[in-house]
């Protein structure tokens, strides 16, 4: 940390209401984040991070290339939120 704050490289953020900063430094610490990040996609009924809804929202890809994710994916839970991306 010294070095970074000596190079002046050394900054922070502070995460708003809503966000969380979680560490997977361990096994445990990935076990429970891959449930903090499961309960929060099962409860909101969103996926967190979905590249393929992310680039779509941003209009970097339209719905041919999420078309060809779903076929990519097969057929899983996450194909069936891409659907529903392209058919709202």
């Amino acid at each position: 940390m010294k070095k970074y704050l000596s190079d002046k490289k050394l900054s922070a953020e502070i995460i708003g209401r809503g966000g969380a900063w979680l560490d997977t430094g361990s096994i445990e610490d990935f076990y429970k984040t891959s449930n903090f990040v499961s309960s929060i996609e099962n409860q909101q009924g969103f996926k967190i991070a979905c590249l393929e809804e992310i680039s779509l929202n941003n209009n970097w890809i339209k719905k041919k290339e999420i078309i060809n994710a779903i076929k990519f994916y097969g057929n899983c839970n996450y194909s069936k939120y891409l659907k529903n991306l392209i058919s709202s």
